[in-house]
């Protein structure tokens, strides 16, 4: 037997490095209360040819927290509403927000992410909801090379 330590395929270590990454850091991975939320709705904004600086930050929220945020909360629904102009006169009526949806329809907040950064956004998100920060030792890890057994 072969004293080298073993490897995995490419295609695999590949595949372990986008499941780490969707798992993330303790500073980006939150759980929310499923018992009183069911569903985030968020309003995302992008469409060439017309470039919308105020939306950025819900669309870069989209791109990086989101991922994290449904792998943590898989019985907590996301939908994602894109929405479009005809006119870039209309840009200024987008409607930029996230929607959460509590087990009553009555119970619906809404946070404005117009302006706003993605840290923000997310925080405000956390707050509204008392989402719980996850620990490292929560947060699922593969590692990169095999375990001896």
């Amino acid at each position: 037997m072969s004293q080298l330590a073993a490897k995995y395929t490419p295609k695999i270590t590949r595949q372990i490095k986008r499941v780490n990454n969707l798992r993330g850091r303790p500073s980006s991975s939150f759980k929310f209360d499923a018992s009183k939320f069911k569903e985030f709705e968020f309003f995302i904004y992008h469409q060439n040819p017309y470039i919308y600086k105020p939306a950025s930050g819900i669309l870069r929220l989209f791109e990086t927290a989101l991922p994290t945020l449904r792998y943590h909360n898989p019985d907590v629904q996301f939908t994602i509403t894109k929405v479009e102009v005809n006119d870039p006169k209309e840009l200024l009526e987008l409607p930029l927000m996230v929607k959460i949806y509590g087990e009553n329809p009555e119970n619906v907040q809404t946070i404005d992410c117009t302006n706003k950064p993605p840290h923000q956004i997310l925080n405000e998100l956390v707050e509204l909801t008392n989402a719980r920060k996850l620990k490292k030792e929560e947060i699922p890890f593969i590692p990169l090379r095999p375990t001896k057994r």
